[in-house]
């Protein structure tokens, strides 16, 4: 059975710089590096690289900038410290040098008639890649494609684009991703929940007062009783709470007064506690 992993996904602005340390053949002029350094730059299908210990997703992030390629990487191996020192090779086999401690997938392509040309690059961790499956199409589009894309898209395939913007680190994604669970750009109140319980148990981290704001003023009754239980350990939940208590919905209000109740103290360790053998007197 095919395994399928999680992707952390940098994608490539098209065009390219260069960072005017190097030489445009990449040659001696590259100025010393340090540990924890990164010096990258990219011209005419070619790419030059000098880095020192620094983390893979960092490198892919710099790479991905200065070409027209996506670059997928298994987020298990996003922080794995590189080194390379890449002079002025074809972009294809300055990418096979850089990662040549992973397993890859190069993907070529083209939409017209012309030569296909490098267009996406998936790593995994060595050994780990023989049994998985390419990402969904969405992974690969921009944010600022899928973004477009929301407003014709059906309530499934929108859901499917919110889940893969809300994989993607980068603040434009995750700024799509906020404003639908308000409700501002989506009015599928189904669809409103699916999200928020995807982003609450995957972790994400809510812009401040975002939760707080839909515990008590959403439309939806389960998005209100959804986001007071992800405040439930917020050290401000007490004046969420008892906002809450004037909600329309019971659930909600029942929750509110849960959250308020006080924790019943246990018992005091340093007490003496009654020997359960002996008599009671």
């Amino acid at each position: 059975m095919k395994r399928r992993l999680s992707y952390v996904v940098v994608v490539a602005a098209l065009g390219a710089t260069a960072i005017p340390a190097f030489a445009q053949d990449g040659s001696e002029r590259l100025p010393p590096s340090s540990a924890g350094a990164a010096q990258i730059a990219a011209d005419g299908g070619r790419l030059t690289a000098r880095v020192i210990e620094q983390a893979l997703g960092t490198v892919l992030g710099e790479v991905a900038s200065r070409t027209a390629v996506t670059l997928v990487a298994a987020p298990d191996i996003e922080q794995d410290a590189v080194s390379a020192d890449i002079r002025n090779l074809p972009l294809d086999r300055a990418l096979r040098e850089l990662l040549k401690d992973y397993d890859t997938f190069f993907f070529y392509g083209s939409a017209t008639q012309a030569p296909a040309e490098l267009r996406g690059v998936w790593i995994y961790r060595k050994g780990t890649a023989s049994m998985l499956q390419p990402v969904p199409p969405e992974a690969w589009a921009s944010s600022r494609e899928l973004k477009d894309q929301l407003a014709q898209a059906d309530p499934v395939t929108r859901e499917h684009i919110y889940e893969s913007l809300l994989s993607r680190p980068d603040a434009d994604s995750q700024a799509v991703v906020m404003q639908a669970l308000r409700g501002a750009t989506e009015s599928d109140a189904e669809l409103r929940e699916r999200l928020l319980s995807s982003a609450v148990s995957s972790g994400v981290t809510f812009p401040p007062g975002l939760l707080s704001e839909m515990a008590i003023t959403d439309r939806s009754e389960a998005i209100r009783l959804m986001a007071l239980d992800a405040l439930a350990q917020d050290p401000d939940v007490n004046q969420v709470a008892q906002s809450a208590l004037g909600d329309p919905s019971e659930a909600v209000r029942e929750r509110a007064a849960q959250i308020l109740e006080p924790i019943p103290a246990g018992p005091n360790p340093d007490q003496d506690q009654p020997d359960p053998d002996q008599p009671n007197p």
